[in-house]
């Protein structure tokens, strides 16, 4: 018989407010290791994933309505912006798009750390929760470098060591190092110049580890202090059973 788990959990991240979050940061972050620049239509589809991300971001929190309202502010300029640069390449909508887009991811993370930290029980919504607010802080880090990078100008505040890292755009080399960097994997193909951007590359690296050290280590002392909550509940019903 054919093994449908993967289809099942698929299936499951789907339906989760934060599961579909995850799917949709994960495409954005895949998309760019099989497209190249020389594909037609690149700019058009990396693009829609850009909006598919923040339209997800929206409906993680949509159960709340001040949430939503708040989101709203952020996210209508931030995909207007984006499509109308893409029609029109001026700078000025650049810089706009990006930071609208820096406002409203670094607003989804911090809603999303809150849900996350609110919690007493660890469950699927958690844990994909958890890991929306790890991409978020990579994504909001790799849009101010890009962010960055646009208001300067023709002042480089990210070089390639090793040459051309064959992306399609600016903003997917941006994504690229934020992401190099949270992780503090340094793997040397790339490499601040900026003042400001070495400073929040140091930031980000901290925030990186911080997160690993502290909020999943707290999730795991949750889920085994529940676990052990039901086998405390659990023996008792046994007992019962027995006599």
């Amino acid at each position: 018989m054919p093994d449908h788990s993967g289809r099942l959990i698929v299936r499951h991240s789907l339906r989760n407010r934060f599961g579909l979050l995850f799917v949709t940061l994960l495409l954005a972050i895949l998309l760019p290791t099989i497209i190249t620049p020389e594909m037609p239509g690149i700019e058009v589809l990396v693009t829609v994933t850009v909006t598919g991300v923040l339209l997800s971001g929206l409906y993680a929190v949509a159960e709340n309505k001040r949430h939503v309202l708040i989101g709203l502010i952020f996210l209508v300029p931030a995909i207007v912006l984006e499509w109308l640069y893409h029609g029109l390449q001026v700078r000025a909508i650049e810089i706009l798009s990006a930071a609208f887009s820096i406002l409203f991811f670094f607003y989804l993370a911090r809603l999303t750390l809150l849900f996350v930290l609110s919690t007493r029980r660890v469950d699927a919504s958690i844990v994909f929760a958890a890991i929306c607010v790890y991409l978020l802080l990579g994504y909001t880090c790799g849009y101010a470098y890009y962010l960055i990078e646009a208001l300067l100008g023709d002042l480089d505040t990210i070089a390639t060591v090793t040459g051309n890292l064959g992306y399609s755009s600016p903003h997917t080399e941006a994504v690229y190092f934020s992401f190099v960097t949270l992780t503090t994997l340094g793997y040397g193909d790339i490499a601040p110049l900026a003042p400001l951007t070495r400073s929040l590359a140091i930031v980000e690296a901290v925030a990186g580890q911080l997160f690993l050290v502290t909020l999943i280590a707290r999730l795991v002392a949750l889920h085994i202090i529940h676990s052990s909550q039901e086998e405390d509940d659990s023996r008792p019903r046994a007992a019962d059973q027995s006599a």
